[in-house]
C-alpha cells in the first residue's frame, strides 16, 4: 500500500489538485479513470491487463486487442521475418505501404491460409484489422480479387492437397473456411455501417479506449465548446458525413456480395462434383459447415441463389447418387434441407436429433 501511494504522490494527477467545482462530475470520474488506468502500467502486471482489456473490447470489434492478438499469433503461422515485419507494418499503419506491399501481403496471407482451415479464423481477422485501417480500400480489393483468382484455378488447389499428408482436399477446404471468415467479418462490418446510419450523428463512434472523454456530456462548455458544437451540426457538415456514411455502407455492401457471389459458386462446385468426387463424405461435411455458418446471410443477399443451392442438395438427397453416401453424408444433406426450412433457426427437437454428431470411432 505504501509503495502504491509513493507512486502515485510522485506522479500527482490533474484531477487530484484542481477544485471540485472547476469540472464536471462526470468528466472527474472519465479523468480519473484514465489516471488509474495509466498509473496502473507502472505497477503490477494484474493490474495493468484488466481495466485496458475490457475498455478495449467495448471500444471497438476489431480494435487494438485483436491487432495485438493477431500479431503475437504470426509466429505460430512459420513465417519468413521479413514477412512478419510487413505484416506488423500493415496491421499499425496500412497507408504506409505502397501499392506492391499490400499486394505482397495479400499473396502471402493467402498463401498461408490455404494450408489449413485452422489458420481461417486468425487470418481473417488480421486481414479485416488491416482493411479498416487502409484509407483507400486497396487491400481489400486485392484479397477479394486473389481469392476469386484461386476458386478459378480450384483444380490446382485440389490437385496440391492429394500429396497432403491429412485428407486429399485439404487446401480446398482451407480455402472454403478462409473466404467463409471473410465474409462473416465483412457481413458484420456492413451491419455495423448501417447500425450507424440509422443511429445518425448521436450514435457513439469509439475506435478506442483513449476517446472515451469524446461521447461524455460536459455541463459547463465556454464559447470555444458552444462553436465546436454548432460546427458539427452545421448542415453542410452533416451532409458531408452522410455521404462519407453512405459511402462505407455501399462499398461494405459491395464487398460482401462479392464474397457471397464466391460461397454460393463454391457450394455449386460441390454439389456438382459429387457424382465425380472421389471424397463425397468430406465434400458434404464441409457443404454443411459453410451452409450453417453462413447459409442464413448468403439467402439475404440473394434468395435466388439459396434456392439453386437447395435445388441441387435435394436433388442429390432423393437421386441415384443418393444410394453411394454414407448415412451421415445423407444425415447432413437432410439438416440442411430441414435448417433452411427452418429459417435457418433449430427448434429443441431437431437440435437433439442432430447435435451432438455420434460417429463411430
Amino acid at each position: 500500500m505504501n509503495s502504491e501511494e509513493t507512486s502515485r504522490s510522485s506522479k500527482p494527477s490533474l484531477a487530484l489538485y484542481r477544485p471540485p467545482n472547476a469540472r464536471s462530475r462526470h468528466l472527474s470520474r472519465a479523468s480519473t479513470l484514465q489516471h488509474i488506468q495509466t498509473s496502473s502500467s507502472s505497477s503490477t502486471k494484474k493490474s495493468n491487463q484488466m481495466p485496458i482489456k475490457s475498455s478495449l473490447k467495448r471500444s471497438k470489434s476489431f480494435g487494438s486487442t485483436d491487432c495485438s492478438h493477431g500479431i503475437s499469433n504470426l509466429i505460430d503461422f512459420n513465417l519468413p521475418t521479413e514477412h512478419v515485419v510487413l505484416i506488423k507494418r500493415a496491421l499499425d499503419n496500412p497507408n504506409n505501404l505502397i501499392t506492391t506491399q499490400l499486394m505482397e501481403i495479400v499473396s502471402i496471407i493467402c498463401s498461408k491460409a490455404m494450408e489449413t482451415s485452422v489458420n481461417s479464423y486468425r487470418l481473417a481477422k488480421i486481414c479485416i484489422t488491416i482493411a479498416d485501417k487502409d484509407k483507400n480500400n486497396l487491400f481489400l480489393e486485392a484479397l477479394i480479387n486473389c481469392c476469386r483468382e484461386w476458386f478459378n484455378e480450384r483444380d490446382k488447389l485440389i490437385k496440391m492437397s492429394s500429396n497432403s499428408t491429412h485428407h486429399p482436399k485439404q487446401r480446398w477446404l482451407a480455402y472454403i473456411a478462409f473466404v467463409s471468415e471473410l465474409y462473416l467479418n465483412l457481413k458484420s462490418k456492413h451491419r455495423r455501417v448501417k447500425l450507424l446510419l440509422s443511429g445518425g450523428k448521436d450514435s457513439p463512434q469509439i475506435n478506442d479506449g483513449n476517446h472515451f472523454l469524446d461521447i461524455l456530456p460536459e455541463e459547463n462548455s465556454d464559447d470555444e465548446d458552444n462553436q465546436e458544437r454548432q460546427d458539427t451540426t452545421d448542415e453542410k457538415d452533416r451532409e458531408e458525413r452522410d455521404d462519407q456514411s453512405n459511402y462505407l455502407f455501399n462499398l461494405s455492401y459491395k464487398q460482401s456480395q462479392s464474397l457471397a457471389m464466391l460461397l454460393y459458386d463454391c457450394c455449386h462446385a460441390i454439389l456438382t462434383s459429387l457424382p465425380t468426387s472421389g471424397s463425397t463424405a468430406i465434400d458434404i461435411e464441409c457443404l454443411l459447415n459453410v451452409l450453417r455458418s453462413v447459409g442464413r446471410f448468403i439467402e439475404e443477399d440473394n434468395v435466388q441463389r439459396m434456392d439453386k443451392i437447395m435445388f441441387l442438395i435435394r436433388e442429390t438427397y432423393v437421386g441415384p447418387l443418393a444410394t453411394k453416401l454414407s448415412t451421415m453424408s445423407l444425415k447432413s444433406l437432410l439438416e440442411l434441407i430441414e435448417c433452411r426450412s427452418s429459417r435457418w433457426q433449430f427448434n429443441q427437437a431437431q437440435q437433439i436429433y442432430y447435435f451432438p454428431y455420434t460417429k463411430p470411432s
